[in-house]
């Protein structure tokens, strides 16, 4: 991080805030924002699977995420096999 702007850093801080959210049960809601921004998905051993962010779309992160569930992202293609129901079980 060194050299960053301090603006970065502070963004950045408190993305690592935010509480963890699990990807719900098939038919339950998705309980996240419509709002745009920078999202990280990790996988069950804790580790980070992906890093996305939303620049357009109407529903922000809720439609990014739908989107890597329902297998309809290069995310869930490359590192999932296509399966993004695998996201339900104890991905954050």
């Amino acid at each position: 991080m060194k050299g960053e702007p301090k603006a970065v850093k502070v963004k950045y801080a408190q993305l690592l805030k935010v509480p963890l959210a699990s990807f719900p049960e098939a038919r339950d809601r998705l309980d996240v924002p419509d709002l745009h921004g920078v999202y990280v998905i990790y996988s069950p051993k804790g580790r980070v699977a992906h890093v996305g962010r939303t620049i357009r779309g109407k529903h922000g992160l809720r439609q990014r995420l739908k989107n890597h569930l329902h297998s309809s992202s290069s995310f869930t293609e490359k590192s999932l096999r296509g399966k993004g129901s695998v996201l339900r079980r104890d991905y954050k």
